[in-house]
């Protein structure tokens, strides 16, 4: 037989005579040319193909491009995506929304369009005595299609080679399971509240505090090394937010003329104090950043340094360009100061900030693009924006849950870069003092705002990323967001720290669950006075590089 047939018409036929089945085989030789359609990512054309072989033998042969002449970027579309394929694309992280819809694998049926081919004798079609090509496919909806399935292709193809390379995900490696760690020492309460004298009443209970300006400590203390790293592989834009707020983190807006004067001289001594006073009053404690609705926010635990990093941005006109202007050895108009930052952490700031200032695909870990390839795309432009402008919360009521956007600020225009602020000024009733409310309770009042108005996604979520894992109360609220938002909201970790009173009066109904763990990371996990709560750097070359 030597007419055209779709892929998935080919039958096995038995022979129903006993004669033959015994003379000819089991199996009656098909001679027909199969149809198939196939795309290029080089000029993402999308071809319509007839050959002998089976679907097997030329997905391993493909065809050159008839356009390209080169078969380095050719895919083949299935002719029917079955419900276990379609799972596989929709799968967030792999394919963008709206532009690549998967659910539009549903609404188009491959094998109608390749019928559409004349059941022509094959000798009339072609005088090749292989293949040929038949002809283009230009439908727009099976163009989209094609470059849907191009895209997820070259994505598990991406991953394949970083597992093969890597190897899975380590145990103890993965960020956003940290409860299940069985590494490091745990301290119970108990032992704390032995050791720590300082005492403090949180819902009539008492819980022990290392003094008055610390956290208090309401569950048990798990201390692993600051050596650990975490494999960010499932989190790109996660880590990307987690670099951008240790790079802004270490900006120092005060004065410091420390290294001016000989240290030990009287103007050495003034110059510390005067750095001193300064880093207390502009100190970030922490920096957040968030990655929602195609904008960048961004919030501090320091409405003064918010509004100073406000004051930069607009100054520099981007992002990009202030990192760039960040002295972290190299030079710039910026300070920077460690903060509680090792020499190793400080080193891979360094690694960051070049990355950024370079933004291009190269100059990140490969891991960047093993998942949410595409964010990792936008969050690149987001650098450079030069749309930036501050959003301003207003404390509604005195839960987090209560808060709104303040009146003007309600646009949250894409492809922008928002500063977050808090109402502030006095501490009059319906504002926020400095330093009463903490970088994340800030962004739940946004999320809900972009979720009403349909602005997050499954495929587009919401991404959070800090230098430090969220206080407990932090947490709560991050993940009553997570609650409520599903897989429209991906948080960087399932750890948190401390509990900070100054967060937690903007939470209701606060409970600590008896025999859950805050993770604390130190370079002596023998100490009991350990607090620090930054999230371990990225994986060490040549892990990941």
């Amino acid at each position: 037989m030597s007419d055209l047939l779709l892929e998935s018409e080919a039958k096995t036929l038995k022979p129903s005579c006993n004669t033959c089945a015994k003379t000819g085989g089991s199996e009656v030789e098909t001679k027909r040319t199969f149809a198939f359609a196939f795309g290029c990512r080089t000029c993402w054309k999308t071809w319509r193909w007839c050959t002998p072989s089976n679907y097997a033998t030329a997905k391993a042969a493909r065809p050159d491009c008839p356009q390209c002449n080169s078969n380095k970027e050719v895919y083949f579309i299935p002719s029917q995506v079955t419900k276990k394929k379609a799972e596989k694309r929709q799968r967030p992280g792999m394919l963008d929304d709206p532009q690549h819809d998967p659910s539009r694998y549903d609404t188009l049926d491959v094998e109608k369009t390749l019928v559409g081919v004349k059941r022509t004798k094959r000798e009339e079609l072609a005088k090749k005595e292989e293949d040929f090509i038949f002809t283009s496919l230009e439908d727009p909806s099976f163009a989209t299609v094609s470059r849907m399935e191009g895209t997820y292709k070259q994505q598990r193809v991406r991953q394949k080679k970083f597992l093969k390379r890597f190897g899975e995900m380590k145990t103890g490696s993965n960020p956003q399971k940290t409860s299940e760690l069985k590494t490091g020492r745990v301290i119970p309460r108990s032992e704390y509240d032995k050791k720590l004298k300082y005492k403090v009443d949180v819902k009539g209970t008492t819980y022990p505090k290392m003094n008055a300006s610390a956290p208090t400590v309401v569950t048990d203390v798990r201390i692993i090394p600051r050596s650990s790293t975490w494999d960010y592989r499932e989190l790109g834009p996660n880590s990307f937010l987690r670099r951008l707020s240790s790079i802004l983190y270490m900006i120092h807006f005060g004065v410091d003329d420390r290294a001016l004067y000989k240290k030990g001289s009287e103007d050495h001594k003034k110059a510390s104090k005067a750095f001193k006073s300064d880093d207390e009053k502009y100190k970030p404690v922490e920096v957040q950043a968030m990655w929602a609705g195609n904008s960048l926010y961004l919030s501090t635990n320091n409405h003064l340094f918010s509004e100073l990093l406000l004051e930069a941005l607009q100054t520099k006109t981007t992002v990009q360009a202030l990192v760039a202007d960040i002295n972290l050895g190299s030079g710039g108009t910026y300070k920077s100061l460690p903060r509680n930052f090792t020499s190793d952490h400080v080193d891979k700031v360094k690694e960051y900030q070049q990355a950024i200032v370079t933004n291009t695909e190269s100059a990140y870990r490969s891991y960047f693009l093993f998942q949410w390839t595409y964010v990792f795309q936008q969050l690149r432009e987001a650098v450079e924006f030069t749309n930036i402008s501050s959003v301003t919360i207003k404390r509604s009521g005195t839960h987090y849950d209560s808060w709104t956007i303040a009146p003007g600020d309600k646009a949250l225009t894409a492809n922008r870069v928002f500063v977050v602020l808090p109402e502030t000024d006095t501490p009059s009733k319906g504002l926020f003092v400095n330093k009463e409310v903490h970088a994340e309770e800030l962004f739940y009042p946004i999320l809900m705002e972009l979720d009403a108005k349909g602005r997050l996604t499954e495929q587009s979520p919401a991404f959070v990323g800090g230098v430090k894992t969220a206080c407990f109360t932090c947490a709560l609220v991050l993940n009553a967001a997570s609650t409520r938002l599903q897989k429209k909201l991906i948080l960087p970790t399932d750890a948190y720290g401390h509990y900070w009173e100054n967060s937690g009066k903007h939470v209701s109904a606060l409970t600590f669950t008896p025999n859950t763990q805050t993770l604390v990371f130190s370079d002596n996990t023998t100490s009991h006075n350990v607090y620090d709560t930054e999230m371990p750097w990225s994986p060490k070359s040549p892990d990941h590089k």
